[in-house]
């Protein structure tokens, strides 16, 4: 998105002064801005009540006022930007949060997260992106348990002492 905003900078300005280096952080924060409105609004209707305190923010966001007001921290994390729980940019948001934080566990991710947002049903939806990723489940997977085969008949009749024996003809194999 980033580099789709350039190009559209790039066409308005004459060609000498036209920029050719590579992204700036203003250019990509306000890329992240662009599609996470775009989120809002797709999923987020403007007559919906919310069950949540929310404010639109400069930068035209839904955001939470959460119970923290009074700290003295970054507004994005006393203001978390508020994601809906089912779209597909919040899955590949958390899924690069969880790649970012070397496949981090739920709790760690959902900490990390809710630092600059607020997604609705977090956990729920945290832990479905984290079933989804190959290398969690190659490295969190069980060996398969095989059924074992029922005993001969010579084991479990009922016999005298030393009626039955077994010889071990060839010795320890080792």
């Amino acid at each position: 998105m980033g580099w789709i905003l350039r190009f559209i900078s790039n066409i308005k300005k004459r060609v000498n002064e036209r920029t050719f280096c590579n992204l700036n952080v203003e250019k990509c924060n306000k890329a992240e801005k662009i599609i996470l409105r775009k989120v809002q609004r797709e999923c987020f209707e403007k007559n919906r009540n919310l069950s949540m305190q929310t404010y639109l923010d400069p930068d035209d966001l839904l955001r939470v006022k959460t119970r923290i007001i009074q700290r003295k921290d970054q507004d994005s994390f006393r203001y978390p930007i508020l994601l809906p729980s089912k779209h597909h940019i919040v899955d590949k948001l958390i899924f690069e949060k969880h790649v970012e934080l070397c496949h981090a566990g739920i709790q760690v991710l959902m900490s990390t997260l809710r630092e600059e947002y607020w997604i609705i049903k977090s956990r729920k939806t945290i832990r479905q992106v984290i079933r989804n990723c190959l290398q969690c489940k190659r490295f969190s997977i069980h060996p398969l348990q095989s059924i074992s085969a029922p005993l001969p008949e010579d084991r479990i009749r009922e016999a005298q002492v030393f009626e039955v024996i077994g010889v071990d003809l060839c010795g320890p194999l080792f």
